[in-house]
């Protein structure tokens, strides 16, 4: 990612920065998910088949996947308990 800066003057010209690179990070790689009470989906990294009462635990690995102060979320819910 990178940004530049702009000036508008008021004679009418501009000013133009060079162009910063800022830094970025990888993105999240998922290598397997898991639970007891699912099924693989087939031909997909995936579960099929889950509870859905809720208060499962997943388990997810992979890389890139953030510090310990990430946010986990399935969905649009966010996870109370990750590891």
């Amino acid at each position: 990612m990178s940004v530049v800066l702009y000036a508008f003057l008021a004679d009418g010209s501009t000013l133009t920065s060079p162009e910063y690179f800022l830094l970025g990070y990888s993105g999240p790689i998922l290598t397997s998910i898991a639970h007891p009470n699912c099924s693989q989906a087939e031909g997909e990294q995936g579960l099929q088949l889950c509870p859905r009462e809720g208060g499962n635990e997943l388990v997810l690995r992979g890389t890139n996947l953030g510090d310990s102060n990430a946010v986990v979320l399935v969905g649009a819910n966010p996870c109370m308990y990750y590891r």
